[in-house]
């Protein structure tokens, strides 16, 4: 199990902005080892989203409550028999810190998992909590979210994680795989630009931000699948 507590921001940027802050960071950054080699350094990223039935993950978002919670299960392929391992994932909001616990597991786990409801390890305290919440709170999974990483690691060892998410889609599923998903693109053409941070205020990083006149904004891509591929959301 591992635990992450970092600051983080968000932005949405265009295509242009996109070329001009990647041709900047590339003096103050290293590729990340799971983009090195890719084709365009980016790698793709599926997470299966968690939520209850009132979708009260969704409704805490958008309502702008500072303090929330959200489950997810990730993947790093979209065909299944080529999935060697599964990231399962708490992800804990207080403003802009956020504390990640995360652990790995392999495909079998998980197939055991939608099956009976149940982790087949009960020794890892992550999975203890992560099933005693589903239960506890009725949650069920509710969307995929899919896109493209490019991701950048500081050079100055401050622990500065970048990444740029690109051609992001939604699907409504329960399943990460197996089922036929009509997914939506976001059809914006923006990348979504994330920075995490050990520390809550960067020189290097302050000045990037100032030289590209980037504004920080709200942009949660759980809350986009619902409002874009959910099949029950309200309006």
């Amino acid at each position: 199990m591992d635990s992450l507590l970092r600051f983080e921001s968000k932005y949405l940027i265009s295509q242009v902005d996109y070329y001009r802050i990647r041709a900047d960071i590339r003096t103050l950054c290293t590729l990340d080892k799971h983009s090195k080699g890719m084709e365009n350094n980016r790698y793709f990223v599926r997470s299966l989203y968690y939520d209850s039935y009132d979708l009260n993950a969704y409704v805490q978002k958008v309502t702008g409550e500072n303090i929330r919670n959200k489950l997810r299960i990730r993947t790093y392929s979209s065909i299944e028999n080529e999935c060697e391992f599964l990231k399962i994932e708490q992800k804990m909001r207080i403003g802009r810190l956020i504390n990640k616990i995360k652990t790995t597991i392999p495909l079998d786990d998980y197939q055991v998992f939608v099956k009976t409801g149940s982790w087949p390890e009960k020794s890892n305290e992550m999975l203890r909590d992560f099933e005693r919440i589903v239960r506890a709170e009725q949650l069920r999974p509710v969307v995929l979210v899919d896109y493209d990483r490019e991701a950048w690691f500081s050079r100055f060892g401050d622990g500065v994680r970048i990444s740029f998410d690109h051609d992001v889609r939604y699907a409504s599923s329960s399943s990460l795989f197996g089922l036929t998903h009509n997914f939506k693109k976001d059809l914006s053409k923006n990348v979504v630009m994330e920075i995490k941070c050990e520390q809550d205020d960067v020189a290097w990083v302050s000045e990037l931000v100032r030289l590209h006149g980037l504004k920080a904004e709200p942009n949660s891509k759980y809350v986009n699948a619902i409002d874009n591929a959910y099949q029950q959301v309200w309006h």
